[in-house]
């Protein structure tokens, strides 16, 4: 981490400069319901036990225990140079596999905000209170082997032109509530806007020792074209017993189509030696739909630290989904990786 500091007559700045390289070496074996036929696919992947990026970050002392803060976050994909400043709009070539694409330097967390005794305050596209709560429910955090987006429900890591606002700290409880605006497209401009929902994210935090417990709720407004609004509620506990810390979960989640669901998880981080942890993950999310497409995932992990910046890591996980149908339908995909992840 490298640290730039500059000192006026009223106040001074501070900007550290900080980020992550993860790849590791991956196979994917996919069967497919319809056919029952498998797939498998080896490849670099990244990003699967910490996010590629570059990370600025800045605050000036205003006095008084008043700070002014920035966070701008740059993400990348470390394994494709070649495309790593691809303009997010940019249309693949029919040959490309969408995978090969996420390499856009502007999908991180980007906010500018101040903070002090009354609590935290940013403008911009901070991470979301449900982003937290969904983390807290294993130790996989949003990577391979968590089920996020999946077995934990939709996920909701941030959300663009939005304002949040965090309490202080009392006795361990934090609230933090994110805000984000509702988009309507102008039809007399010139310019077409995308339209988008507007949401709503408000959670509740405690964090004393080895407890750390929560829940949120998220809602985003009705579109035209929505049957109802996306809601979702999650809440999660972790507690850590001597090396061992062990997590559970929950969520309900209502989809803008009407669809509902809800899941459960309960999982363990288990350190063998200060250097080395163990990580287990099992999850199922309950559809109730009429096509009741239930979801399963079963994860296992190790990481080793090499130092405390630099670590490899290992996961084997096995994501089922019932009632796949159509000859593209997955029924079941296995994923085995290695990996090594340095911070700076």
């Amino acid at each position: 981490m490298a640290t730039l500091a500059v000192t006026s007559a009223f106040a001074q700045s501070t900007v550290t400069i900080s980020g992550t390289f993860d790849a590791n070496v991956k196979s994917a074996s996919t069967t497919y319901a319809g056919t029952g036929n498998k797939v498998t696919q080896n490849s670099l992947g990244y990003s699967d036990q910490g996010t590629s990026g570059v990370i600025f970050k800045g605050n000036e002392d205003l006095g008084g225990g008043l700070k002014a803060n920035f966070w701008y976050e740059l993400n990348f994909n470390p394994t494709r140079g070649s495309t790593n400043l691809k303009a997010p709009g940019d249309t693949p070539a029919a040959t490309s596999s969408p995978t090969n694409q996420n390499s856009s330097l502007n999908n991180g967390e980007v906010y500018v905000g101040v903070s002090g005794g009354f609590g935290d305050f940013k403008i911009g596209s901070p991470n979301t209170p449900s982003l937290t709560a969904q983390t807290g429910r294993h130790p996989f955090g949003t990577k391979v082997g968590g089920g996020f987006n999946g077995v934990t429900g939709l996920g909701h890591v941030r959300q663009d032109k939005a304002i949040s606002y965090a309490t202080p700290s009392f006795s361990g409880f934090t609230a933090v509530l994110n805000i984000a605006a509702k988009v309507t497209p102008d039809a007399n401009g010139a310019t077409a806007v995308t339209q988008s929902a507007g949401s709503s994210d408000l959670g509740l935090n405690y964090n004393n020792g080895p407890l750390n417990l929560g829940l949120s709720n998220f809602s985003t407004s009705k579109l035209a074209a929505d049957t109802s609004n996306n809601k979702q509620t999650n809440l999660y506990a972790n507690y850590t017993i001597a090396a061992a810390t062990i997590y559970v979960g929950a969520h309900n989640e209502t989809a803008t189509t009407g669809a509902k669901s809800s899941g459960s998880n309960i999982a363990l981080k288990y350190m063998v030696t200060p250097t080395v942890a163990l990580l287990a993950n099992t999850g199922k999310l309950d559809d109730k739909s009429t096509a009741d497409k239930d979801k399963r995932i079963s994860a296992l992990g190790v990481k080793y630290e090499l130092s405390k910046r630099s670590s490899v890591y290992a996961r084997y996980v096995s994501e089922k989904n019932d009632n796949a149908t159509a000859n593209t339908g997955v029924s079941n995909v296995k994923t085995t990786l290695v990996g090594l992840n340095h911070n700076f």
